[in-house]
C-alpha cells in the first residue's frame, strides 16, 4: 500500500514540475513581421524581403498566427499596427512577437522605423516615420503575456548626409516588464545586410536567429546567446548582437513534449475574414446564422434563435431582420457585419450643409462588430461609478467626470458624507453627460474587466457606418426627415437631453445616433484626417489634443445631427450634451477567433 501511495506522490509531482512548460504551450501566439526593402528617398536594401519571409515561416511553424507585411509607406504601417493590436487586445495573455527588418535610425536618442515612403527632412521625420514607442505601447496595451520585440535594422548608413540623424545606429531601450528587445548588433552599430544561407540572401543575424528558435527545449534567452556566438564568430567580431530584457520566467518556443499546429501567416486582412472552418482540424466550431455570420457557438448546442454565449444572449433584433443583438449585463448592442462605405460628404444633396473637414469622401470598409444599441444611460454610469468608488484606473482621475456637488435632478450627485452616487429616479434612463473622454475611456476599461469581453469607443469610421444603417443617402441616423430620428433644437427644445429610445432606430436597429447628446470617439480630431485613412478599419491617432465627438445634441440644429458631421472637444472638458457609447471587437474574425484547438 505505501509503496503504490509513493508512486501517486511521484506521478502527482512530476505533472506539477512540468505545468510551468504545459501552460506555456496553452498560450496564444501572435506575431507582426515587417520587411522594408523598396525605399523612395534612400537606398534600397537586398535581403530585409528575404528576411522577413524567413521570419514569418520561422513563426508560423513555431504556431505563430502572423500577420506579414512588405514594403509598408506609413500609412500602411500605421493601419497594419492597428491590425496587430486587435490581435493582441483579442489574446491577453500571449506570446507577442514583432520583428523589423529594414532602416531604422536614431534621432535625439528615439528610435524610429523607416517606412518606403518616409520624408527625412528634420522638420518631417517625427511624423513620417514609425517611433518604437508606438510599437511598444501596442504590445504592452493589454496587461499580461511575453512581448519579444527582434529589430535587425541599421543596415548600411544611407543617412550620412542628414547630421541631425545619429550615424551609429539605434538608442538603447529600456525593456518594459514582461519584455525582450533584441537588436541585430551592438548599440550605436551597423549591421551586416547579407551573409546568413548558402547563397548570403539573408542576414547573417535573421538567419541564425531563425535557426536558434526552432532548436529544441532552448529558452528564449539561451536562443539569443546563441546567435550572438554565431554572428559574432561569422562576423569576425565585427558585429555582436544585444538584447535589454525584463523577463520574469522561462520562455520555450520549440519543445519536444508539445508540439502546436502551424500558425496561419496574414499578408491581407481583408481576405482572411470568416474563414473559421477551413483554417485546421479544430474541436470548437463555429455555427452560422442565417445571414452567413459566424455565431462563434458549437453547433450542437445551438437549439434555437436565443442562444447563450458566457453572461450574454443573443438573439434576433426585434424588427430589423438578418440582425442580432446581445445583452451584456445591462448594456444592448447591435451586431455591425463586416462591409464597406463611402465616409465623408458624398451625397449632392448634402453638399451645401458639408464642412470643409468632411472631405474628401473615401471608401472605408471595416470588420464586424457590435456596438450598444443606445447611448451609456446613467444608470450604466452609476454602475460603474459606485463599484469603482469614481476612481480612475488610468493617469486622469481629476477628469474623469463633472459630478455635480449640489443636487441638481438631471445629474449625478455625489454626497461626500457617505462617498456614494445618485440621481433622481426620472432620469435614469437618460444619456450620460458632463463625462470627458478619459471618463468614457475608463468605463470601457471597467466594462472589458467585469465582463470579460474587449470594449472600446468606436473609431470614427466605425461610429459613422454604423449611424449610417447601411443606406447612403440618409442626412441623419435613419432617414432624412430628422423630427423621426433625432432630438434637436428645431421641434424639440429642451433644457436637458431626453430618454434614450424615444425615436425610431436606423437600418440597423441602432437608436439616437443623431441627436440627443454628442458621442465621443476614440480618435483624435485631425480636420485632415480624412486623407491619412487606409482603406480597412482607419483611426487617426495623430493631430491636435482634441477627440473626435460626434451625431450633434439637443441642443444643436439639424445640420449638426447628420452621419457625416464631425466636432472636436478637448479630451479633458466636459459638457451637458456630451456622451457616448461602447463597441465591442467581434471575436468571430478567424484571425483573431477565440476557437480552442486541440
Amino acid at each position: 500500500m505505501k509503496k503504490v501511495q509513493w508512486c501517486l506522490l511521484c506521478i502527482a509531482l512530476s505533472l506539477f514540475l512540468n505545468i510551468p512548460e504545459c501552460c506555456a504551450f496553452s498560450q496564444k501566439r501572435v506575431a507582426f513581421v515587417v520587411g522594408n526593402a523598396a525605399y523612395r528617398n534612400v537606398a534600397a536594401l537586398r535581403n530585409t524581403l528575404n528576411d522577413s519571409r524567413l521570419m514569418a515561416e520561422t513563426l508560423s511553424d513555431l504556431g505563430f498566427v502572423t500577420i506579414h507585411k512588405e514594403n509598408l509607406s506609413w500609412k500602411d504601417f500605421q493601419t497594419s499596427i492597428e491590425e496587430f493590436k486587435r490581435l493582441v487586445e483579442l489574446y491577453p495573455d500571449s506570446i507577442r512577437f514583432f520583428y523589423y527588418s529594414g532602416h531604422g535610425i536614431q534621432v535625439n536618442g528615439c528610435n524610429y522605423l523607416i517606412p518606403t515612403d518616409c520624408d527625412l527632412d528634420r522638420s518631417r521625420i517625427k511624423n513620417t516615420a514609425v517611433s518604437m514607442e508606438l510599437v511598444m505601447r501596442v504590445m504592452a496595451s493589454v496587461p499580461g503575456g511575453t512581448n519579444l520585440i527582434i529589430l535587425d535594422a541599421c543596415r548600411k548608413n544611407p543617412f550620412a548626409r542628414y547630421r541631425y540623424v545619429n550615424q551609429g545606429g539605434l538608442a538603447a531601450m529600456n525593456a518594459p516588464s514582461g519584455t525582450l528587445i533584441a537588436f541585430s548588433t551592438s548599440i550605436g552599430d551597423i549591421a551586416s545586410d547579407g551573409g546568413g544561407g548558402e547563397n548570403g540572401q539573408y542576414s547573417l543575424y535573421t538567419y541564425s536567429l531563425s535557426n536558434s528558435l526552432k532548436k529544441r527545449d532552448l529558452r528564449i534567452l539561451d536562443v539569443f546567446n546563441s546567435v550572438r556566438r554565431i554572428v559574432r564568430k561569422k562576423s569576425y567580431g565585427s558585429q555582436i548582437p544585444w538584447e535589454s530584457t525584463s523577463l520574469e520566467g522561462p520562455v520555450i518556443l520549440s519543445s519536444r513534449k508539445y508540439s502546436l499546429p502551424r500558425g496561419r501567416i496574414i499578408t491581407e486582412v481583408s481576405s482572411f475574414q470568416f474563414k473559421l472552418d477551413k483554417q485546421r482540424k479544430i474541436s470548437y466550431h463555429a455555427g452560422i446564422d442565417s445571414s452567413g455570420n459566424s455565431t462563434g457557438i458549437p453547433r450542437k448546442r445551438v437549439k434555437s434563435s436565443k442562444r447563450k454565449l458566457g453572461n450574454t444572449y443573443m438573439r434576433k433584433a426585434t424588427g430589423v431582420p438578418g440582425l442580432r443583438e446581445r445583452r451584456i449585463g445591462d448594456v444592448e448592442f447591435v451586431f455591425i457585419p463586416r462591409g464597406c462605405f463611402v465616409m465623408g460628404c458624398s451625397n449632392s444633396r448634402e453638399t451645401v450643409m458639408c464642412e470643409q473637414d468632411e472631405f474628401p469622401a473615401h471608401e472605408v470598409c471595416l470588420n464586424g462588430f457590435w456596438i450598444s444599441k443606445y447611448e451609456i444611460t446613467n444608470k450604466h454610469y452609476l454602475d460603474y461609478l459606485r463599484s469603482t468608488s469614481g476612481r480612475q484606473h488610468g493617469a486622469h482621475a481629476e477628469v474623469v467626470m463633472d459630478y455635480q456637488r449640489d443636487q441638481t435632478p438631471n445629474r449625478i450627485f455625489y454626497n461626500p458624507k457617505n462617498r456614494y452616487y445618485y440621481i433622481s429616479q426620472e432620469y435614469i434612463s437618460h444619456p450620460v453627460a458632463h463625462v470627458s473622454w478619459y471618463g468614457a475611456k475608463d468605463y470601457v476599461d471597467w466594462f472589458s474587466k467585469v465582463y470579460d469581453v474587449s470594449a472600446d469607443l468606436p473609431t470614427e469610421a466605425q461610429w459613422e457606418y454604423a449611424s449610417r444603417g447601411g443606406e447612403s443617402n440618409h442626412f441623419y441616423s435613419g432617414g432624412n426627415k430628422f423630427a423621426q430620428y433625432a432630438w434637436t433644437s428645431v421641434k424639440d427644445g429642451a433644457s436637458a437631453p431626453h430618454p434614450v429610445g424615444k425615436k425610431k432606430p436606423n437600418g440597423f436597429g441602432i437608436c439616437d445616433m443623431s441627436g440627443n447628446v454628442w458621442e465621443w470617439c476614440g480618435d483624435t480630431y485631425n480636420p485632415e484626417g480624412y486623407s491619412l485613412h487606409g482603406k480597412w478599419d482607419p483611426r487617426v491617432l495623430s493631430g491636435a489634443a482634441d477627440h473626435v465627438i460626434r451625431g450633434g445634441s439637443y441642443r444643436y440644429v439639424p445640420k449638426r445631427a447628420r452621419c457625416g458631421n464631425r466636432g472636436y472637444q478637448s479630451a479633458g472638458s466636459f459638457a451637458e450634451d456630451i456622451g457616448f457609447r461602447v463597441i465591442l471587437k467581434d471575436p468571430d474574425q478567424s484571425y483573431i477567433t477565440r476557437l480552442k484547438e486541440k
